[in-house]
C-alpha cells in the first residue's frame, strides 16, 4: 500500500462511471446477438475497415505500454520509440505473404493454420506457445494497471488488478469479439483525446517542444542506445522486442490477427493493416514514451524534484496537469488502454483454448455448446491466470524488463515456424514442432535457471537490469539449433506439392488463392481451409 497521490472529485467519478457503464452496456447489447463461435471469435467478417483499424490500434496502447515506455522515456529518452521503428518491414512482409493466406483460408487461429500446413502435433505445440504468450501479455497488462492504481490512489495492487479485470471479463465474455471491437472503437477515441491532452498540456508545461528537447539529456536524444547498455542494451532490445515481439505482432499475435480477420474483404483487411502501420501507430506511439521524455525535461529544468522511481514518470506528469474533470478523463484514458488490450488478450486466449484445444478433444458439438464453453473459459482465464503471473512479475524493479523477460521469449520458435511454413515447402512438420518446443524450453530455462541458461547469451551484461532482454535470444538460439538439426534428420519434402496449395504462399498464384476462397464461400464454407485437398487441387491446377 502506498500513500494516495490523487484525489477524485465528483466530476471525475461521473466521467469514469459513465465510461464503465458504456462499456458494460455494449457487452450486454452484443451478448444477445452472438449466436455461434464464428461471431464470438472473428465477428463472421462483418466489420468495416475503420472499426478494425481503431481496434487494432488499441492493442498497441495498453496500460503496460503507458507505464513501461514512459519509464523508458524518462530513463533513456527517445529509445522508447525503438520497438516501433522496424514495424514497417514486418508489416510489408505480412501484407505480401501472410495476410492473403490467413484471410482467404478462413482460419480462426494461427494453430489452426499450423495443423493444416503441417499436422496435429504442430497444432498442439503451437497452441501451447500461443497460450503462454497471450496469457502472459494479458496478465502483465492487468498487473500494470494494478501497479498504476496503487501508485495513484493507494489501492492494493491485487485488488486493483482484479476489479478492472472482472469488468473487462464481463463485457468480453458477453459479446465476444464483436463487443471487443466496438468497445475498442470507443476506447480508441478516449485514447486519442486523453493521450493528446496529456501531451499538449505536458509539452506546454515544459515550455514547448524546443525547450523540452533542449533540456533532454544529450544521451537521451537518440532512438538508439549502445549495444551492451546495462539497462537498455541495443542488441538485447533487438532480439527481445524488434525480432520476437514485432514479428509476432503480425504473423503470430492472435489478438491482432483476429481483428484483421474481422474485416469484410481481403482488400479491407489490407487497408486495416496499412492504416494502422502508416497512421495510427505513429500517432499512438507518441502517447506511450513521450510522457516520460517530457517529465525528464521538466525535472532537468528544475520545475519538479527528481523522481525516486522512474516508473512513476507518467503519474508524475499527470499530477502536474490534473485538475477536477481532467483527472477523470485521464483515468478513463488509462482504463480504456488497459481494458481494450485486456479484452483482446482474453478473447484471443479463449479462441486458442476453445478452437485449438477443446474442440479437438470434444469435436462435433453444437454452436450453442461451443459458445457456452467459450464464455465459461473467458471468465476462468480472465480472473484466474493473472494471479499466477503476477507473482513472477513482482520480482522485477523495472516493468519493462519484467514484460520482455517472458512475453517475447516464448515466441522466436513460433515466429520461425510460421514464416517457414508460409514461405517454403521444404520444412518438415517434425522440424517446426522441435523448433517451437526448443524455444519454449530455452525460455523456461533462461527464466528459472538464469545462471546456467541466460548468462551465456548476455554478452557480459548478466547481473544488470538489461540482461532479461536476452531471454528471447536464448530462446531463438535454441529454436535455430533445433531447426538445423531437424532439417538434417528430416530433409526430404514431407508431402506432395498439391498438399501445399493454399498453405504455402509460393505454391500457387494469388489469383488461385482468391478462386479457392470464393468457391468455398459459394459452398457455404468459412474459407478454403474447409475444402478437401482434392477440391483445392482441382482449382489450383485448372
Amino acid at each position: 500500500m502506498t500513500n494516495q497521490l490523487f484525489t477524485m472529485h465528483t466530476l471525475d467519478w461521473v466521467i469514469v462511471v459513465v465510461y464503465i457503464l458504456a462499456v458494460l452496456s455494449i457487452g450486454g447489447y452484443f451478448a444477445r446477438r452472438v449466436k455461434n463461435q464464428g461471431e464470438f471469435f472473428v465477428a463472421s467478417k462483418k466489420l468495416p475497415w475503420f472499426i478494425c483499424s481503431l481496434a487494432f490500434m488499441t492493442v498497441l496502447i495498453s496500460a503496460q505500454d503507458i507505464v513501461n515506455y514512459s519509464q523508458t522515456g524518462y530513463d533513456a529518452g527517445f529509445c522508447a520509440y525503438l520497438m516501433y521503428i522496424d514495424d514497417m518491414g514486418w508489416a510489408i512482409l505480412f501484407l505480401a505473404i501472410g495476410l492473403p493466406i490467413y484471410f482467404l483460408s478462413g482460419i480462426y487461429s494461427v494453430p489452426e493454420y499450423m495443423e493444416r500446413r503441417f499436422d496435429k502435433k504442430t497444432r498442439v505445440v503451437s497452441s501451447v506457445a500461443m497460450l503462454l504468450f497471450m496469457l502472459a501479455m494479458m496478465s502483465f497488462n492487468a498487473y500494470a494497471i494494478g501497479v498504476m492504481l496503487n501508485q495513484m490512489f493507494g489501492i492494493d495492487v491485487f485488488w486493483g488488478m482484479m476489479v478492472i479485470t472482472v469488468i473487462t471479463a464481463i463485457y468480453t465474455t458477453a459479446g465476444g469479439i464483436m463487443s471487443v471491437m466496438i468497445t475498442d472503437t470507443l476506447q480508441a477515441v478516449l485514447i486519442f483525446v486523453g493521450g493528446g491532452f496529456i501531451l499538449f498540456k505536458g509539452m506546454d508545461y515544459a515550455g514547448g517542444f524546443s525547450k523540452m528537447l533542449e533540456y533532454t539529456p544529450v544521451n537521451n536524444r537518440s532512438c538508439f542506445t549502445s549495444l551492451f547498455d546495462p539497462n537498455y542494451p541495443m542488441l538485447g532490445m533487438f532480439f527481445g522486442g524488434s525480432f520476437a515481439i514485432t514479428a509476432a505482432w503480425y504473423f503470430a499475435h492472435q489478438g491482432n490477427i483476429q481483428k484483421i480477420l474481422a474485416a469484410r474483404t481481403l482488400n479491407q483487411a489490407r487497408v486495416v493493416t496499412l492504416v494502422f502501420m502508416g497512421i495510427l501507430m505513429p500517432v499512438g506511439v507518441l502517447f506511450t514514451g513521450t510522457p516520460g521524455v517530457i517529465m525528464r525535461s521538466i525535472v532537468e529544468q528544475g520545475k519538479h524534484a527528481p523522481l525516486e522511481q522512474s516508473a512513476q514518470a507518467f503519474l508524475a506528469l499527470v499530477g502536474i496537469i490534473a485538475s477536477p474533470g481532467i483527472l477523470g478523463l485521464i483515468i478513463a484514458f488509462v482504463l480504456s488502454a488497459m481494458m481494450s488490450t485486456g479484452s483482446t488478450y482474453i478473447n484471443s486466449a479463449v479462441t486458442i483454448w476453445v478452437n485449438d484445444v477443446w474442440m479437438q478433444i470434444f469435436p462435433n458439438k453444437s454452436d450453442r455448446y461451443y459458445l457456452r464453453v467459450s464464455r465459461i473459459s473467458s471468465v476462468v482465464i480472465a480472473i484466474g491466470i493473472p494471479i499466477i503471473y503476477a507473482q513472477y512479475f513482482m520480482k522485477f524493479d523495472s516493468l519493462m524488463t519484467a514484460f520482455y523477460s517472458i512475453t517475447s521469449a516464448v515466441m522466436p520458435g513460433m515466429v520461425l515456424a510460421v514464416l517457414c511454413g508460409i514461405i517454403t515447402r521444404r520444412i518438415h512438420s517434425n522440424t517446426v514442432t522441435l523448433m517451437i518446443v526448443a524455444s519454449i524450453v530455452g525460455c523456461m530455462f533462461a527464466v528459472f535457471m538464469p545462471d546456467q541458461f541466460l548468462a551465456p547469451f548476455t554478452f557480459g551484461t548478466y547481473g544488470t537490469p538489461g540482461a532479461s532482454w536476452y531471454n528471447s535470444l536464448a530462446a531463438l538460439v535454441w529454436a535455430v539449433v533445433a531447426g538445423v538439426i531437424g532439417q538434417i534428420i528430416w530433409h526430404k519434402q514431407e508431402k506432395p506439392d498439391s498438399a501445399y496449395y493454399g498453405m504455402v504462399f509460393f505454391a500457387q498464384s494469388n489469383e488461385k488463392l482468391s478462386q479457392m476462397y470464393w468457391e468455398a464461400i459459394r459452398r457455404g464454407k468459412k474459407g478454403y481451409i474447409e475444402l478437401s485437398t482434392d477440391e483445392i487441387k482441382k482449382i489450383a491446377e485448372s
